[in-house]
């Protein structure tokens, strides 16, 4: 058993919150002893752990105590094993929108090396790549492109370039090149 102090310096979850929660009767604790002192089962840690990460997925107090009071019917292997892969799939959903996030911005830091400007699709870019929901997947669109305009050898050598979404040396170098190609392209060859 947990007391609310021990809960808190474990969580770092406030006292405040706990209480609170305990008020909604969203996370009752097990035990309260006649002086009042509250105490936390290994059970109630289960349900504070859902709170928190339903809570980060936005869900609304009073939406998260129905999930739970549905919940409360299973077995406790059960609800731990729910528990935690709805965490392990929260994860991984989160690192794929870094993931993108991160070729976005390593793209836009090569357009504007190449360009020397900042464009308003970038900005754009942004923010749908912080919303919370997946952007579809540009991979069949890209290969059917490439299958359309370019030959089987052609692509196996677009193939070998180095791509603007990662941190790569290659990239460094044709962006460079790029740049010097852009800023002579008004001269006479």
């Amino acid at each position: 058993m947990y007391s609310v102090g021990e809960l808190r310096k474990r969580t770092n979850i406030s006292v405040r919150t706990l209480h609170y929660y305990d008020e909604l009767g969203l996370l009752k604790p097990s035990r309260v002893t006649e002086t009042g002192y509250r105490y936390y089962s290994k059970e109630d840690v289960l349900k504070l752990q859902q709170i928190t990460a339903l809570k980060k997925l936005g869900f609304p107090l009073s939406r998260i105590k129905d999930i739970l009071n549905a919940e409360d019917a299973l077995p406790a292997e059960i609800r731990w094993k729910k528990a935690i892969r709805g965490q392990i799939g929260t994860i991984r959903e989160e690192m794929e929108r870094l993931r993108r996030l991160e070729r976005l911005l390593f793209h836009t830091l090569y357009s504007i090396e190449i360009t020397g400007d900042f464009r308003t699709d970038d900005i754009f870019s942004f923010i749908q790549a912080m919303q919370p929901e997946k952007e579809p997947s540009n991979d069949e669109s890209r290969e059917q492109f490439f299958n359309e305009h370019f030959t089987p050898e052609e692509i196996e050598v677009i193939d070998g370039l180095p791509t603007f979404d990662t941190d790569d040396p290659k990239a460094d170098e044709w962006v460079k090149l790029l740049r010097d190609i852009r800023d002579h392209m008004h001269e006479p060859p």
